[in-house]
């Protein structure tokens, strides 16, 4: 019986004993996670298991240059940068006291056998223009993306197929980078982040390809200018010559190149004012010059209508340029023949209309004496009035029959005259104007068209060719 109670008294000191023991343990656990972070702890990425708050909370800026970012660049390539490389530090606002107080020292046993992790985040520093050229140095050795492009040779445009490089976007690189850092997280892929610089135009971009089929359907391109009698080609190799791709794909024309191509057609083609030969209704065959009638090109208003031509791939026959000035006929001859003949030696007109003669007549011209001569030269009839009244500084009449050619010069009938020809123009003559009969003015005025060239000259001023 006593050895019963011995032995029932040995094993409820053993029970007390163990109980002391694990209490001891229990609440040793308890004083010292009261004090230290659980196991499995980590700030900002950097494992604190059982270090003590407070001298963390004084030593976190060095435990931060343990932490080790991990970036997964293109290719396989990685790199790992340390909390002294990113220049991390923290400015202590009792963050991490705070984060101790969170966790329940009472509950260690379960923690510890749950192996529970906790990542907690921090304010911290870190020198944003150290990371900026850490990251600068990186990028020395990488290869840039390229666009795809369009490339001018042998006569055709063709695409250069872009170029994926491996260069990162600072920029946006910077910004992931801060972000991993501030979560405590220890690995970056830069490629799953979007980090790279790729290219902005790839060879099957819809508007790359629709821009080189234009360009090369603008040197397949055919104008052929109109002047009359004659053609003038240009062709898609001289335009092809003219064109040049800038940045980004832009299409550059060469504009002086255009408007030397349009001076060159002027100075074939153009009339205006020029020296003419002309056959006489007396037979003879003079050079006249002087006047503004016939044609010339608008050479910017032609240079920007070509550019536009080019610029849409639009082929064109019968191509009529812009004018600033035309004449009536557009052949070489651009006095055709439908014309007035003023013969101021003869005082004589002639009026032809699609070759046949409708008026042969006398008339009166500018008074010599006076020095009201009549002007010479090839001019166009700029408009035709009935019933006008023609004023000067010594005079006012009123004619029914008004055809000007040059400034206040024209034909028009004469009603205070009674004859025409001779020599009345010496010392009876008009102030510059054609007098001339009603019933030839009337013809002529009922017949002719505004533009109708008017040849007018003195047989002593031309060149009589035979």
């Amino acid at each position: 019986m006593l050895r019963k109670k011995a032995a029932m008294n040995k094993k409820i000191t053993c029970l007390c004993i163990g109980m002391m023991i694990i209490t001891m343990i229990y609440g040793g656990g308890v004083v010292y996670y009261l004090h230290h972070f659980y196991p499995g702890t980590r700030i900002q990425g950097v494992p604190v298991s059982q270090k003590l708050a407070s001298k963390l909370e004084k030593d976190m800026t060095e435990e931060l240059q343990s932490y080790r970012l991990r970036i997964q660049f293109k290719g396989q390539v990685e790199d790992t940068l340390g909390g002294e490389q990113l220049g991390l530090s923290y400015a202590s606002h009792g963050e991490i006291l705070a984060l101790k107080q969170k966790q329940n020292p009472f509950l260690w046993p379960i923690i510890i056998l749950k192996r529970t992790s906790y990542n907690y985040r921090i304010t911290m520093d870190y020198k944003e223009e150290q990371l900026r050229d850490l990251l600068s140095n990186m990028k020395q050795d990488q290869i840039p993306s390229k666009d795809a492009y369009i490339e001018k040779k042998g006569g055709i445009f063709f695409i250069i197929a872009q170029v994926e490089g491996n260069e990162i976007d600072l920029e946006k690189t910077m910004s992931k980078m801060k972000q991993a850092v501030e979560e405590g997280r220890t690995f970056l892929d830069l490629s799953s982040c979007d980090c790279y610089l790729t290219p902005r135009i790839y060879e099957d971009d819809p508007d790359l390809v629709a821009k080189t089929e234009r360009l090369n359907q603008a040197t397949q391109m055919k104008i052929v200018y109109d002047f009359g009698d004659r053609t003038e080609e240009l062709n898609g190799k001289t335009i092809y010559e003219w064109i040049s791709i800038g940045e980004l794909n832009t299409i550059h024309l060469d504009t002086e190149k255009i408007r030397a191509y349009v001076e060159q057609l002027g100075s074939k083609y153009d009339t205006f004012g020029s020296t003419r030969e002309f056959t006489t209704s007396g037979g003879k065959k003079i050079r006249i010059s002087g006047g503004d009638y016939g044609w010339l090109i608008h050479r910017a208003g032609e240079t920007a209508a070509l550019e536009g031509l080019i610029l849409e791939a639009k082929s064109q026959q019968g191509r009529v340029p812009l004018y600033t000035y035309t004449g009536y006929h557009r052949e070489k001859d651009d006095i055709g023949d439908t014309y007035v003949e003023i013969n101021y030696t003869r005082q004589r007109m002639w009026f032809y209309k699609e070759g046949q003669l409708l008026v042969d007549t006398p008339i009166v011209t500018g008074n010599t004496r006076k020095g009201y001569s009549s002007p010479q030269g090839i001019f166009p009839i700029v408009y035709k009035e009935k019933d006008a009244v023609l004023r000067g500084e010594d005079y006012e009449s009123y004619v029914t029959y008004w055809m000007p050619f040059y400034r206040n010069f024209g034909i028009h009938d004469a009603p205070w005259r009674s004859e025409f020809g001779g020599d009345i123009y010496q010392n009876r003559g008009s102030h510059g104007c054609i007098n001339t009969p009603e019933q030839a003015a009337k013809t002529i005025f009922d017949e002719i068209e505004p533009g109708v060239p008017v040849v007018a000259y003195d047989e002593s001023l031309v060149e009589i060719i035979d």
